[in-house]
């Protein structure tokens, strides 16, 4: 059988917004930030070496009215993000207001309070 065991959402959805609230209130530890811009500069660097990466990107911006940037630019911008801004971020985005969510599981009328009490941001 693929999938989650119905069984661990109530563990898996305790641990998520485990993991939203300490996004917020003490950001990401150094090793994780370390490796989220490793991770985004060799995604950059590797969508950029197609034929059309540099185009497709340079089409994006302006499609969107966005200022075309040179890799370089936006590679010293993923550097400069800090903590700071990170946890800045957390608290705009996770939001009671900005939260949606659909289960799709078989959830008795009697346990639904259970599960809306693992859900607060």
């Amino acid at each position: 059988m693929r999938g989650f065991n119905p069984k661990k959402v109530p563990e898996a959805l305790k641990e998520t917004f485990k993991l939203f609230r300490q996004a917020k209130n003490k950001g990401c530890t150094p090793a994780e930030i370390k490796m989220a811009k490793e991770n985004s500069i060799g995604r950059l660097i590797m969508s950029l070496e197609g034929a059309g990466g540099w185009s497709t990107s340079i089409a994006e911006d302006e499609l969107f009215g966005l200022p075309v940037e040179k890799p370089n630019k936006i590679i010293k911008r993923i550097n400069k993000v800090t903590n700071a801004d990170l946890k800045r971020l957390a608290r705009e985005i996770f939001r009671p207001e900005n939260f949606n969510m659909v289960m799709v599981s078989p959830i008795e009328p009697k346990e639904e309070k259970k599960y809306l009490d693992l859900i607060k941001l």
